[in-house]
């Protein structure tokens, strides 16, 4: 019989605790995409609709990955964005409670995958309908689930960074040598 002391059962309800925090994270990010682009299929069309002098509303039916790269493969990239949603899951599961910001950055992420990965398997393409704009510069068009992937990325490259520098000034501290 597996016995579980007090300790283990409340360091279980605050790992599930923790991880319903960043899948319910990523949930609602998932959610505010779907709408969007629900809404942007709705009411825009491939005419841009000016917002700013910098920012319009544009329809496009995207087949490929960022910047339209791997055009006409949404099945590969479909399958990437299974692999990459249940990597993430992983990572959400095991990360320790002190690691909100790569928790952040995990759900982010999540939250972008799962909402292209829905956009290629129900409508053959990632809709997306948010372009940025200034004279004949023109970025490519993008959606919210790629925000997130962005933010999220962002947000985990910055969180390992602080993790290195914080790992390596505890080696200084400690007078342990520091290896490159």
């Amino acid at each position: 019989m597996v016995r579980f002391s007090r300790r283990n059962e409340d360091s279980i309800g605050l790992r599930i605790t923790k991880f319903l925090t960043w899948i319910v994270l990523s949930l609602f990010v998932l959610a505010l995409d779907q709408v969007s682009k629900m809404l942007a299929v709705d009411m825009l069309s491939f005419t841009p609709t000016q917002l700013l002098p910098f920012l319009s509303l544009t329809l496009a039916c995207n087949t490929g990955a960022a910047f339209s790269i791997f055009e006409g493969h949404s099945e590969i990239l479909a399958a990437l964005g299974i692999f990459f949603a249940i990597f993430f899951v992983f990572l959400i599961i095991r990360l320790p409670e002190n690691r909100r910001l790569e928790g952040l950055a995990y759900s982010l992420i999540l939250a972008g995958a799962v909402g292209n990965v829905i956009d290629r398997l129900t409508r053959g393409c990632v809709v997306d309908f948010i372009h940025v704009h200034w004279n004949q510069w023109s970025f490519p068009i993008f959606n919210l689930a790629d925000s997130a992937i962005t933010i999220g990325a962002a947000l985990w490259i910055f969180s390992l960074m602080r993790s290195r520098a914080e790992s390596d000034s505890h080696k200084k501290d400690s007078g342990t040598p520091i290896a490159d």
